[in-house]
């Protein structure tokens, strides 16, 4: 039985996903920069809001830099 859910009607909730606006650019790009050992991924740091794919995406961008990292440090 499947179920779908309207999140911008749920009370108290602005939906499930950032919604990147012109303009914004550079914090997106803030964003997607490691900050020492942090580095963020997710589907609100991809250009696919709101869907798995943009996280996947994220996540793989995020250990690529991480082995890059780790490439350049041993090299």
């Amino acid at each position: 039985k499947p179920m779908a859910i309207a999140w911008s009607k749920v009370p108290h909730s602005l939906g499930i996903a950032a919604r990147w606006q012109p303009g914004q650019e550079s914090a997106y790009a803030l964003l997607n920069q490691p900050d020492g050992p942090f580095y963020l991924a997710g589907e609100h740091l991809s250009q696919l809001g709101a869907w798995q794919e943009g996280a996947v995406l994220s996540a793989r961008r995020a250990i690529n830099m991480i082995d890059q990292h780790k490439r350049t440090k041993r090299g």
